[in-house]
């Protein structure tokens, strides 16, 4: 067995079936930077183990990513295990194993393939293009696996695929035989949005300093404007969830008004106080709190509007009914009820 450790986000329980609902932030939660070999990690995704690639430090999302050996790629376009192995061996890359996820079935292929970079990556530019060319060079890829924070469940297939733990690829040389610039794309779509919001002073500095090719533009919330244009795409790809099946209504509901992360969904920075997306706010009058029963809630003092998840969507996005607003939450983050 190969003694030589691996850093990444682990969590060791051993799941039967895709985790649910409330396991999948439990999961979330339970991640932890781990040491372990790749045959061990091979071993425990297949017993339904789960793990994210990329270390993350302060927090669980791509913000918060530090460094990277691991690469994980994900498949489930109906694409065959063999064929595809076939094709990453002859392009000269090697992965360090393959594993069958909870959904795989004969007729329809579902499954992961690892690779493990020779050296540690820090700089995440390099991490994001060795990414983007490994999807792109081998095609029929789930591009949500692009994502820096992106968690790979484990399977119930017990038996490892193509192991090969002493296995390296090279970022420098995969990069540089094969990038093309329509990998860019995969980058760009994960990319974080700006964060700044623009003010009229510091437009004004900025044409003090010669800075004269654009107006000034007041910040324009995509994400609200998302959920205004009923934009499902979009949000789909700067929310990157999951998909997740529910078992019963209740599971359902609980995961929506207690798991689901406002803030996030309205690109807010500070929930604690904040200009009112319903309205045209020069003064932050909102802010986002979670009741004693976990229940997320949006606050307009201004408007004396206290709104869950469902409410909000609702009135931001003018749905003419709760199921259509229930419908556009479940399309966004990639949800399934009962």
């Amino acid at each position: 067995m190969n003694d030589n450790k691996i850093k990444c986000m682990y969590f060791d329980h051993r799941f039967t079936g895709k985790p649910q609902g409330k396991q999948c932030g439990w999961v979330q939660k339970s991640l932890t930077q781990t040491d372990i070999t790749i045959e061990n990690l091979a071993d425990a995704l297949c017993h339904g183990a789960s793990f994210k690639p990329g270390v993350l430090v302060g927090g669980n999302k791509a913000e918060n990513w530090y460094q990277q050996q691991l690469f994980g790629l994900d498949f489930d376009n109906g694409v065959m295990i063999e064929d595809t192995y076939n094709k990453v061996i002859s392009l000269g890359i090697t992965p360090c194993f393959m594993y069958t996820t909870f959904s795989h079935k004969e007729e329809h292929h579902k499954f992961r393939m690892i690779f493990c970079n020779d050296t540690v990556i820090t700089d995440g530019n390099v991490r994001d293009r060795l990414q983007a060319t490994l999807m792109g060079i081998i095609g029929g890829i789930d591009e949500v696996c692009f994502n820096r924070d992106r968690l790979f469940f484990g399977g119930k297939g017990k038996v490892v695929l193509h192991p090969d733990f002493e296995a390296r690829i090279n970022a420098e040389s995969i990069i540089e035989k094969y990038w093309n610039d329509d990998f860019e794309q995969y980058i760009s779509n994960a990319k974080p949005k700006s964060k700044k919001r623009n003010s009229p002073a510091a437009s004004s500095k900025s044409k003090d300093k010669g800075d004269t090719n654009k107006e000034y533009q007041p910040y324009e919330n995509l994400n609200v404007k998302a959920i205004k244009e009923h934009d499902v795409e979009y949000l789909r790809k700067v929310l990157a969830h999951e998909p997740i099946e529910f078992e019963n209504k209740n599971e359902f509901w609980d995961y929506i008004y207690s798991e689901l992360d406002i803030a996030e969904l309205i690109d807010i920075d500070d929930p604690r106080s904040f200009c009112c997306v319903l309205h045209d706010d020069r003064n932050p009058s909102a802010n986002i709190f979670t009741t004693q029963n976990g229940v997320q809630k949006y606050r307009c003092c201004s408007e004396n509007l206290t709104l869950n998840i469902k409410q909000l969507i609702e009135m931001l996005g003018n749905f003419k009914s709760e199921y259509k607003a229930i419908q556009f939450i479940m399309d966004i983050y990639n949800l399934c009820r009962a």
